[in-house]
């Protein structure tokens, strides 16, 4: 029954040492990584679609630019998940309530986790603001069975920095490690529905 559930096939490893060496570059101002995972609502004895997204706070998904309806921040680690109204209203549930989330595991297994919902957010660009939960990094990692690892890095550049010619670098940088280096501006269009074997670093 959990066959619809998207595998995660490829992920970045060793995580923590890319992003040192990424941060050594006097061109980018911060890394973060993302997970964004197709997954099932166990709600009633039913598997609703849905997606669950963990970013680190500061992160194009948990930012100054988030806007919070009601709530509060997903905390670092904790079992906590934002939702988009979207979400709320196609599974009719409310801030507050606990929810129950099926996803497949980088070891190829089946996990569950219960999460409580803290806040209700919403994103400038539209395209975000769909059927969705946000928690971090640290707390989804963990329950994919993925140490030290990522399905996406967000790159965000220095001021002054020209986009065009760090994308060109950074592609020549990592042309041996297998990863897919795109522009932000290029697929925020399609960032929430990502197929999970895009590994992707992304320039914001």
């Amino acid at each position: 029954e959990f066959e619809s559930l998207m595998p995660i096939q490829f992920y970045i490893e060793n995580y923590s040492e890319l992003k040192a060496e990424l941060l050594n570059r006097p061109t980018i101002k911060s890394v973060e990584s993302v997970f964004s995972l197709s997954a099932s609502l166990y709600k009633e004895g039913k598997l609703e679609n849905m997606a669950i997204y963990g970013a680190d706070i500061g992160s194009v998904y948990i930012n100054e630019d988030t806007i919070l309806y009601e709530g509060r921040f997903v905390e670092n680690g904790a079992r906590e998940v934002m939702a988009t109204p979207i979400f709320l209203k196609q599974h009719s549930l409310s801030l507050g309530d606990s929810v129950t989330c099926l996803f497949k595991t980088a070891s190829g297994g089946t996990n569950a986790a219960t999460f409580k919902i803290v806040g209700v957010v919403g994103y400038l660009n539209s395209e975000m603001n769909g059927n969705l939960l946000i928690t971090t990094s640290d707390a989804l990692a963990p329950l994919i069975r993925i140490n030290d690892g990522a399905l996406e890095l967000h790159l965000w550049l220095n001021e002054g920095v020209d986009e065009e010619s760090e994308l060109t670098k950074l592609k020549e940088l990592l042309s041996d490690r297998e990863l897919d280096v795109q522009s932000w501006s290029e697929i925020s269009w399609i960032a929430p529905v990502l197929p999970l074997y895009d590994i992707m670093i992304i320039i914001i």
